[in-house]
């Protein structure tokens, strides 16, 4: 922006690069959020540990365990659809497992007391309902009633967590891929849009040469100048510029037509345009102006007016007679 010494136009194209290292900025983050989940991931499968040395040390906290299969699992709960509680052997303790039917058809087979399988999962908790149903489970295989067990011998017997093998590394880490997600998702739309107009914006500024450039800043600069910043929009003394979406600039002499276009938002009027043809047969927006207040009203007007004091030639509404006869001054 060094051809322009207003602030408002610099202003312009210093948001819509703030705008794009904001994208940038979200992309950073979504990285940052994947190190983050591999990370977590990673301390998890770098201290896989034996479940039995878990029970034993009495340890409640979420783990990543494995398990050395070796009796066909025995269920005794199912959960949901996703898969149910059995009790199985390493061959020296009995321990709570979580799995689906896959998991279950892997182990169910004879061969297993002889090799055993070794699965992983996560640790979790036991609550009562599941300690009530194991102990069920297990009384209904002895028939010694003196060997039978009481909820209070579950924890000796099966330890204080269960081997979830259904919880995965992404089941762990919810927060870092939600978090990932929002952040490419939105950096993506950010960045995807500021780059856009961006781009819009710098090529309409090799639509003019330096010298079209210093001119058009220069009329900016004119006490003369009025300024309509809500609406991005200068009228000095020879130029119509509008920087809104990009820079406009167009001579008072090289308009040839100007109309109204009303905007209906729910079949009500919510706004109304002033749409501007050139000589050359370009159509471009000089002003949206929303219908609230009678203050925006009177600033319509006003930018009506002064654009039709400043060309006495200039074609004005949009009636047949002059969609007629400005198709035939652009042919020409």
């Amino acid at each position: 922006m060094k051809n322009f010494s207003d602030n408002n136009i610099k202003r312009k194209h210093r948001k819509l690069v703030v705008e794009l290292l904001i994208g940038i900025t979200f992309f950073i983050c979504a990285g940052l959020c994947l190190a983050w989940r591999f990370s977590i991931i990673n301390k998890y499968d770098s201290n896989i540990k034996d479940l039995n040395e878990i029970i034993t040390n009495n340890d409640t906290k979420l783990t990543k365990a494995f398990l050395n299969a070796k009796s066909i699992p025995l269920e005794f709960a199912y959960y949901n659809s996703k898969g149910s509680f059995y009790i199985v052997s390493d061959g020296d303790y009995l321990y709570t497992v979580y799995m689906n039917d896959d998991d279950y058809n892997k182990l169910n087979t004879e061969s297993i007391y002889n090799n055993p399988i070794k699965v992983y999962g996560y640790t979790s908790k036991v609550n009562n309902s599941i300690k009530k149903s194991a102990i069920k489970a297990y009384n209904s295989k002895v028939t010694n009633d003196l060997d039978k067990l009481t909820l209070d011998d579950y924890d000796s017997y099966f330890g204080k967590v269960y081997l979830n093998m259904e919880l995965s590394n992404t089941d762990i880490t919810l927060v870092q891929s939600y978090l990932f997600l929002f952040f490419i998702l939105f950096g993506g739309i950010i960045f995807v849009i500021s780059l856009l107009k961006l781009l819009q914006f710098n090529s309409s500024l090799r639509d003019y040469n330096n010298e079209e450039l210093k001119i058009i800043d220069s009329e900016i600069n004119s006490k003369n100048s009025i300024s309509y910043d809500k609406l991005y929009l200068y009228l000095t003394d020879n130029y119509i510029i509008n920087y809104k979406n990009k820079l406009n600039a167009v001579k008072y002499s090289d308009l040839l037509w100007i109309y109204p276009i009303v905007q209906k938002n729910n079949g009500i009027n919510s706004s109304q345009s002033i749409k501007g043809v050139s000589r050359n047969g370009k159509t471009f927006l000089i002003a949206t102006v929303k219908f609230s207040g009678t203050n925006n009203k009177n600033v319509y007007d006003e930018i009506w007016k002064k654009i039709v004091e400043r060309n006495k030639d200039l074609l004005v509404g949009y009636t047949k007679d002059n969609i007629q006869l400005v198709n035939k001054l652009i042919k020409k």
